[in-house]
C-alpha cells in the first residue's frame, strides 16, 4: 500500500497517512490530526501489521530540529542554551506529573522529542560536537 505524503496542517510535520486517504496527514504528535484525518480516530489501534512503522526517535528529533531553526536564531551562550532546554524539561515534567489517566502519551512523546532537539541544538550551535 502507497502511503500518501503531506504536511500536519496545524504542526507542519510531514508523515505519510499510514491508511493512504488522501485527506489530512497523520501526525505521530499531533492529537489535532487524530481528530480530523478521515481515517484515523483516537480510539482506534494506533497501528496494524500492514502500515508503516512510526518514525524512529532520531528521526523526530530531526524533524523537530529543523523546525526550531527555521524558526529561531542560533543559541549564543551555555546560558542561553541551558534556559531553552530547562524550558522543554519542564514542560515534560508537566505531563509527566499529570496522573496516569490524565496522561497523554503523545504529548509525553512530543516533549521528549523537544528535550532532544533542544539538547542537539546546544551542542551544534555552541561548537561542542567539534
Amino acid at each position: 500500500m502507497n502511503a500518501v505524503v503531506g504536511l500536519c496542517s496545524c504542526c507542519g510535520r510531514k508523515w505519510p497517512c499510514p491508511e493512504g486517504c488522501g485527506g489530512q496527514e497523520w501526525c505521530p504528535l499531533c492529537d489535532h490530526c487524530l481528530k480530523h484525518c478521515r481515517c484515523r480516530q483516537l480510539d482506534r489501534e494506533p497501528l496494524h501489521l500492514h502500515e508503516p512503522a512510526p518514525p524512529r526517535f532520531p528521526a523526530l528529533v530531526d524533524v523537530e530540529l529543523q523546525k526550531a531553526r527555521s524558526g529561531h536564531a542560533n543559541q549564543h551562550s551555555l546560558h542561553e542554551g541551558l534556559a531553552v532546554l530547562q524550558e522543554e524539561v519542564f514542560e515534560l515534567q508537566l505531563e509527566v506529573y499529570k496522573k496516569a489517566r490524565e496522561r497523554d502519551r503523545r504529548k509525553v512523546l512530543a516533549e521528549l522529542v523537544q528535550v532532544g532537539a533542544m539538547a542537539q541544538r546546544m551542542a551544534e550551535d555552541l561548537g561542542l560536537l567539534e
